[in-house]
């Protein structure tokens, strides 16, 4: 059961910050889940890359999976420049996925309930590859609760 939880809080992520207008402005639909594609082409930047941490499931009675909560690594990755210009999208990324009330999710025949996430880290560090090419990562670790539906 909590693989489709998972699942299901993929398709919502992706649907969620491919879908605003104002961080499509800001970064198109340039979202990836763990990493961004790898081509012989290299992707365009800035982008939006999140990664599910880890997840812990919670029983109920009877062993059922009845709440997962989830740890979600979500950034802004840009190539040169500084911070500054990753902020924008940043922000616009954390009101997204500040969830208040409840978010239903359907994976196949299967029903799920986001219900709630909150940011309880900010994420700031860059990278510098061997051929001097530094990358900005800007965003922060979210907490995230899903339970399946009846």
């Amino acid at each position: 059961m909590a693989d489709q939880q998972l699942l299901a809080l993929d398709q919502w992520l992706l649907y969620r910050l491919t879908s605003d207008a104002e961080l499509s402005n800001l970064l198109g639909e340039r979202w990836y889940a763990d990493f961004a594609p790898d081509t012989e082409e290299e992707p365009d930047y800035p982008l939006g890359v999140f990664h599910i941490m880890t997840a812990k499931d919670n029983k109920g009675m009877g062993g059922v999976t009845c709440l997962t909560g989830v740890t979600l690594l979500a950034q802004v990755v840009g190539e040169g420049g500084g911070y500054g210009d990753l902020r924008p999208a940043e922000r616009r990324l954390q009101e997204l996925l500040f969830v208040q009330t409840a978010v239903n999710v359907s994976i196949d025949a299967d029903a799920y309930a986001i219900l709630g996430c909150q940011r309880v880290a900010p994420i700031q560090r860059a990278e510098l590859t061997r051929e001097g090419v530094r990358y900005n990562y800007l965003g922060g670790l979210f907490l995230l609760h899903v339970a399946a539906l009846p």
